[in-house]
């Protein structure tokens, strides 16, 4: 008799299992006629680096682009954010120029707290003087 208990349970927990790796919600499923976007449309890659020395963040945001000719110039604003309260230590705002093969733009600060701190950035993407994309995104944290 406990023979058959056991397996009948063993039964059950097999076919348990075998609903829950058909469980996609219905409207969570590509349709037909829907597109997939590209992350990115006209850049390869953005990279997002800070780095804490002696109480100085360096930091950068380096963008590849997909092509050459691809990328006009960028307007990149940069924050470098204290992680713990969300204040933002520093803004830089630049154009960012394509040079080799890159777009970069880096700044540094001295910091007056210890404390763990990121970047943040928007990036709007030009091309021929028109917006083609905005990328935003935020760097690993570093520790002072």
């Amino acid at each position: 008799m406990k023979r058959i208990l056991l397996l009948g349970l063993i039964l059950i927990l097999i076919n348990s299992t075998y609903s829950f790796s058909f469980a996609a919600i219905p409207e969570q499923l590509p349709k037909e006629g829907d597109e997939i976007e590209l992350r990115y449309v006209t850049t390869r890659s953005v990279t997002p680096q800070i780095a804490i020395s002696a109480g100085v963040a360096d930091y950068s945001v380096t963008v590849i682009p997909k092509s050459s000719t691809s990328i006009g110039y960028i307007e990149a604003t940069i924050k470098l954010v204290r992680t713990s309260t969300g204040v933002t230590t520093k803004t830089t705002r630049g154009n960012m120029y394509q040079s080799s093969g890159k777009f970069k733009l880096s700044d540094s600060k001295t910091l007056t707290s210890k404390g763990e701190y990121h970047i943040e950035y928007t990036l709007k993407v030009y091309k021929s003087g028109a917006l083609v994309e905005t990328l935003t995104g935020k760097s690993a944290s570093a520790t002072y």
